[in-house]
């Protein structure tokens, strides 16, 4: 093989291991470029906090209903977006809080605001011994459509001439794929 010959396969050899580099960090900028786009987007992260509250300063109305208000939160850095919310009774058959509404929507919570929502008319009907249990969760998405949720346990935990207690069981937070 002459001196030419072997110049041409060092060449061919060189070019193909060129390419094989270049495709290999073409996929490996490609990955990275995802990660940090994913991780852009979690950046700013809304998380919606709740409490089911008696409302202590106007607490009955004329017929003796109690008022109670569901108060949402976003305790995160950034503004949650196309929320909703859905309240269930965990044990209707043995406890039964009627509130209404039962779901909602609400269009955007500013990072570090409340809002109350009424639930108007709720009336306490004991069907037994054991307090009213809700499921409370709420959906919601940050400024670049990623979805979140956050799910609440709370139970009555005591009456009095006054008002009702509530106390938070759990709260979840949660990414939404």
């Amino acid at each position: 093989m002459d001196q030419s010959a072997i110049l041409a396969v060092v060449t061919a050899a060189g070019t193909i291991a060129l390419v094989a580099v270049t495709i290999y960090y073409a996929i490996q900028t490609r990955r990275t470029v995802a990660e940090m786009t994913e991780a852009r987007q979690l950046t700013p992260w809304p998380l919606l906090t709740c409490d089911l509250v008696a409302n202590a300063a106007q607490n009955r109305t004329e017929e003796g209903l109690y008022y109670h208000y569901l108060r949402l939160e976003n305790v995160g850095n950034a503004p949650a977006l196309n929320i909703s919310w859905q309240i269930a009774s965990l044990n209707p058959q043995r406890a039964t809080l009627k509130v209404t509404p039962t779901s909602g929507t609400l269009g955007v919570l500013a990072d570090g605001m409340d809002h109350p929502i009424s639930l108007d008319r709720a009336n306490l009907v004991l069907t037994g011994a054991e307090a009213p249990r809700f499921a409370i969760t709420m959906r919601y998405a940050n400024v670049y459509g990623r979805r979140f949720s956050t799910s609440t346990t709370t139970h009555l935990a005591g009456t009095n001439a006054e008002t009702f207690h509530w106390a938070k069981d759990e709260q979840r937070f949660a990414l939404d794929r």
